[in-house]
This record gives C-alpha cells, structure tokens and sequence, in this order.
C-alpha cells in the first residue's frame, strides 16, 4: 500500500488530555516539571499506540464493501 494512499483522521477537543506537541498547546507553558513530564510520557505513549494501531490495521487488510 502506498503511503499516500493512507489517512489519518481526528478530531477536536477542549475536554481531552493536555498533548506535549507542536505548537505546544497553551496550558503546558503553566505546568510544572513534574506534570510537563507526565504529558511528555502520555504524548510519546499516544504516538506510539497511533502508530501500532496502523501497523496492525496495514497488516490486517482486507477486501471491503462501502454501501
């Protein structure tokens, strides 16, 4: 499968975690270390279930029917 033919979709929320990413979201300038640790951990967790999730999905293809 070409990379191009690939999407990510998400959406938005002012109810979720906080995420470490860039542009940093304006609330994580106001956490202490100890915190801005935990988001950093929570952001590279997130990444790297995203990025299993596709794998796994990549792996599993099958044929499909869209009605």
């Amino acid at each position: 499968m070409e990379r191009a033919a690939i999407a990510l979709c998400r959406s938005h929320t002012h109810s979720g975690p906080v995420l470490g990413l860039n542009p940093r979201a304006m609330l994580y300038d106001l956490l202490d270390q100890h915190q801005k640790t935990f988001v950093d951990e929570y952001t590279h967790s997130l990444l790297n279930h995203i990025d299993s999730a596709v794998s796994e999905a990549i792996h599993d293809l099958r044929p499909s029917l869209v009605s």
